[in-house]
């Protein structure tokens, strides 16, 4: 990204692996393989951020220390509520209503395609990741859901049934000009 770095390594170390230390590195092995997940949105969700450092650093480092939790025994676990997988200048979308449904394990989120945000177009590609908290699988929508369309879907989730817990997250990523909204989180029980 054009920054010039120089690095330098400790001869030695007193202690390390401190507590603080290996709850860091837990933290930050728990946010890799939540990014190597969903990283195909990602490179949407922060490309605006990515000044100066790739799309990836940006979602660490916007994520490591507020999604990410650590028990008394350093052991992270993830505040879906607090994730974020899109961080942007384009305005808040409302969700309307009975915003999330389920028909033949497929999430569909909709919202009101008349209106349109600060920065925001009805060409904006919405973006939707969705986690079945059950079976710790991340399924993405494909990128051909527009803003115009008023909703936006996974394709077929494999292997869900009835009842069981998911977290969604919809973000909004204007192509022509590379700008994202901020993703909203949605937590449902009616897979």
């Amino acid at each position: 990204k054009g920054i010039n770095v120089l690095k330098a390594k400790p001869e030695s170390v007193a202690q390390p692996n401190t507590p603080a230390q290996q709850g860091q590195k837990n933290r930050m092995t728990l946010i890799v393989s939540v990014y190597r997940l969903i990283a195909a949105i990602i490179l949407f969700g922060y490309k605006e951020q990515a000044i100066k450092k790739s799309e990836y650093n940006a979602f660490v480092s916007d994520n490591i220390m507020d999604a990410i939790s650590l028990d008394s025994s350093q052991v992270a676990s993830l505040d879906f509520p607090l994730l974020k997988v899109s961080k942007g200048t384009i305005g808040d979308t409302a969700i309307t209503g009975n915003s999330t449904t389920v028909q033949q394990r497929i999430v569909t989120i909709d919202w009101d395609d008349t209106l349109t945000p600060v920065g925001g177009a009805q060409t904006d590609i919405a973006y939707l990741a969705v986690y079945d908290v059950t079976n710790g699988v991340w399924y993405l929508s494909d990128g051909t859901d527009l803003r115009s369309d008023g909703t936006v879907s996974t394709g077929v989730m494999g292997n869900v049934a009835l009842n069981q817990d998911y977290e969604a997250y919809l973000f909004f990523y204007a192509a022509a000009g590379g700008s994202s909204s901020d993703s909203v989180h949605i937590q449902s029980t009616a897979l």
